[in-house]
């Protein structure tokens, strides 16, 4: 069974406050591919230090459009450098 997002056409701006970590990066990418018209996201806490994503990995093989069309501000409040960070940076 999968789950059906609505499409959220008027949300431009998204503050992320928990981490990010290898599951909740596959559900943050699945939900930016039903906001067309994100231009800025903030993660207040950055990535979880455990998880790993890298240039490689699968998860880049379907970008939102909204990433490579419609964003200009990604804010990191809390960078780590952790080497998924970087990756996502990229």
């Amino acid at each position: 069974m999968s789950v059906r997002f609505p499409v959220f056409s008027k949300l431009s701006h998204l503050m992320l406050t928990e981490k990010i970590g290898k599951y909740t990066f596959g559900a943050l990418m699945v939900f930016l591919s039903f906001c067309p018209i994100l231009q800025s996201i903030c993660f207040s806490e950055g990535f979880k230090q455990r998880m790993r994503l890298g240039e490689n990995d699968p998860v880049w093989l379907s970008i939102p459009m909204c990433m490579s069309n419609c964003l200009k501000t990604l804010t990191f409040k809390k960078l780590h450098a952790y080497n998924s960070e970087i990756c996502f940076l990229k």
